[in-house]
């Protein structure tokens, strides 16, 4: 732990020893964005931490004794680095060396996006009695649980923000000590759902394998119906066609937002023009590609994809495959609900740390109300600290020096640092071709946008190809409207995947450095059967502007 303003310790940076490795690459996409000293203390720093290795011990990975906040970097599962949270990878990849069917390469593959070829697996038997009696219990339990949590949850938050938001600081601060405790009861159960998911996720590959049909798996890991975001979409739409009250729409999906995971950053709800571009890009649609139409014939393009893999299979293989592709089904369901109930906690949090910021302001103890993020949990919901005006400024500064700073997606001992303001290289410019993972096959030819914040992609045209750095739930009425998709992190079970996925749009991920190649107006070739992305030609037309030569076209057929 590094030492923060006035002798503290720093709550957006911890410092790990030289040989530890770590990576944005997975947690880019829950905080996309620099913490604030609110956000890491009430949600992602300790009370993460503690959650995931709770959640562990619950499936046998952990001992019980093992449910504590280490003092090392090194020994912690994640981390604050410059201010953005960081995944200890040799801390995941000696959970997942401790867990049948699956291996310490396949969590780095599957979530991490690459794997070290230098690191060797090291798998051991010695937590293997515990899990053959906690991990089933856990996994039979878990989608009635987390889906019993996120529906509290969400009747909480309209509650609680939607219909009789905090008024007085005193009640902001029960809501906002609630919200951290909540996140926790989340974190606990998403955590579960997302070591399963990328368990069951290793037995479909392997299930595509052993039937000769590798690739197989990324039509039998979609189509399940019933995911959150497809919901979402589904009132967006309504929305957009007139038949559901924007109001109402707010009151169901207004937690999510641009940078959702970290509550300095609006939520919907807080600014509804956010929804604006989303909403008329949708008018512009034609009723085929309504979300509902789109998710029944994913749901009928996985059914054949499990009839193809039980034929290959033959007799003897479907009593194991079936059983397989059910648990699946509900781990991938199960994580991307455990995402909302979090969610809806952090824009609680938010709601009340706004509150807190106006009645300090008020006061003349805050300079603005906005300086209430720059405050931990225990400060802005106990006694303000001495010098509250001096520590919020410091860590302002901090906070803008952090943001200045762009992190490579993987690094060992400490990362090699750059400005976000400095060019992409020469070579960088002068590529032409990218590779990455496919999660969601398909070939389109069209024009792309490079887009760093969803909150600005107002001129994303139906059809484009969209270029990301990463993505989160906020993303999605973006990402439904997308030609193609081009993401420079991530792995297949990544959100921007499963998402792909379920719209079936050809998506290629783990680029690395797409949105630093790329150039908004590109002509691209994505084949995201086989992962390569090419640049083709420069449009003749302005950007923003289409003719019928320059529309987006599918060259073969994405599985829609």
């Amino acid at each position: 732990m590094t030492i923060g303003v006035h002798g503290g310790a720093d709550p957006l940076h911890q410092q790990g020893s030289p040989v530890t490795a770590w990576t944005i690459a997975n947690t880019s996409e829950v905080v996309r964005t620099v913490l604030t000293p609110l956000g890491a203390s009430c949600f992602w720093g300790d009370p993460c931490e503690l959650e995931l290795r709770r959640g562990y011990a619950a499936m046998g990975i952990f001992r019980a004794r093992d449910v504590r906040i280490e003092a090392s970097a090194d020994d912690r599962m994640i981390a604050v680095v410059y201010g953005r949270l960081a995944a200890n990878v040799d801390s995941f990849r000696r959970m997942a060396d401790s867990m049948p069917g699956t291996s310490g390469s396949a969590m780095e593959e599957q979530y991490f996006g690459s794997v070290r070829p230098e690191v060797a697996d090291r798998p051991t038997k010695r937590r293997y009695p515990a899990l053959a009696v906690k991990m089933p219990r856990a996994a039979a339990m878990l989608g009635r649980r987390i889906r019993a949590v996120r529906e509290d949850h969400q009747s909480w938050w309209r509650r609680q923000v939607i219909e009789r938001p905090p008024v007085e600081a005193g009640a902001a601060r029960v809501l906002l000590r609630e919200a951290s405790e909540r996140f926790r009861r989340a974190m606990c159960l998403h955590m579960q759902a997302t070591a399963l998911c990328q368990a069951g996720y290793e037995q479909i590959v392997a299930l595509a394998q052993t039937a000769g049909v590798p690739g197989l798996e990324l039509r039998l890991a979609t189509g399940f119906g019933g995911i959150e975001e497809t919901a979402l979409l589904k009132d967006l739409w309504e929305v957009s066609r007139g038949r559901l009250d924007e109001a109402e729409f707010l009151a169901r999906h207004g937690y999510h937002g641009p940078g959702e995971g970290e509550p300095y950053n609006p939520s919907w709800r807080h600014q509804p023009a956010l929804l604006t571009p989303r909403l008329a890009a949708y008018r512009a649609l034609g009723e085929e590609r309504a979300p509902g139409a789109v998710e029944s014939d994913r749901v009928q393009q996985r059914l054949d994809a499990e009839a193809e893999l039980i034929a290959s299979l033959g007799r003897f293989g479907r009593a194991r495959a079936l059983p397989a592709l059910r648990a699946a089904a509900s781990f991938i369901r199960a994580k991307e609900t455990g995402k909302v109930a979090y969610t809806l906690a952090i824009d609680a949090g938010r709601c009340a740390a706004h509150v807190l910021g106006a009645r300090l302001h008020d006061h003349g103890q805050l300079a603005d109300p906005s300086d209430a993020f720059f405050l931990t949990l225990d400060q802005l919901s106990g006694p303000l600290p001495a010098a509250t005006r001096d520590i919020v400024a410091a860590r302002r500064e901090q906070h803008e020096k952090y943001s200045a700073m762009k992190l490579p997606p993987n690094w060992v001992g400490s990362p090699t640092v750059r400005t976000r303001e400095r060019a992409p290289t020469a070579s960088a410019r002068e590529r032409t071709t990218l590779r990455g993972q496919p999660v969601s096959g398909g070939v389109v030819e069209g024009r792309v946008q490079v887009v760093t914040d969803v909150d600005q992609a107002d001129d994303f045209t139906p059809g484009d190809i969209l270029a990301c750095h990463v993505t989160d739930p906020s993303w999605m009425p973006l990402l439904s409207i997308a030609g193609a998709l081009v993401i420079d992190v991530g792995g297949p079970m990544s959100h921007c995947a499963i998402a792909s996925r379920e719209l079936g749009i050809p998506a290629v991920i783990s680029t690395g450095d797409g949105t630093e190649v790329l150039t908004t107006g590109d002509w691209l070739r994505v084949d995201a059967d086989t992962g390569e992305v090419t640049v083709l030609k420069n449009p003749p037309t302005p950007r923003g502007r289409h003719t019928d030569e320059l529309r987006p076209r599918p060259v073969s057929p994405a599985h829609r």
